[in-house]
């Protein structure tokens, strides 16, 4: 957020919006894809830090445990769960799913933030265009 308005812009961080927005996210949880790194990994830091608990999702587990690990040392209390996602494959949606189902985790917010964009043509498992089925159906099942 600028200096000259209170509106948030292209610079603006998960942090200054957390800090300056009304909302109490302690206590709730948040399950966020696409955070092991850029926009996702600054938003489940930030939530963390405003005692959120968090859960997120990686297609590589050594990436996420180095996200929850950093998490842990900026933030001791921090409350984090990862578990292992491919949105390229609906399989691995279903059974992401239903591990966080049986983690009894109650889900309060769900960030669809992972994505993939201008990657050469190619399809998913299930058939679909690449960035159709990885952006779109799989975060629609996951919603489910």
């Amino acid at each position: 957020m600028s200096a000259e308005n209170d509106h948030p812009g292209y610079r603006t961080t998960a942090e200054e919006v957390l800090s300056r927005a009304d909302i109490d996210v302690r206590g709730k949880t948040f399950l966020v894809t696409g955070a092991t790194s850029g926009l996702g990994e600054e938003t489940v830091r930030s939530l963390a830090k405003h005692g959120a608990k968090i859960v997120f999702s990686a297609r590589d587990l050594a990436a996420a445990e180095k996200v929850a690990t950093k998490i842990k040392v900026e933030t001791p209390t921090a409350d984090v769960l990862y578990y292992k996602l491919d949105l390229s494959s609906l399989a691995s949606v279903k059974a992401f799913a239903e591990e966080v189902k049986a983690s009894g985790v109650q889900i309060n917010t769900l960030i669809c933030n992972a994505g993939v964009m201008a990657s050469p043509y190619s399809k998913t498992v299930d058939g679909f265009e690449l960035q159709f089925g990885t952006n779109h159906v799989a975060h629609f099942l996951l919603t489910r």
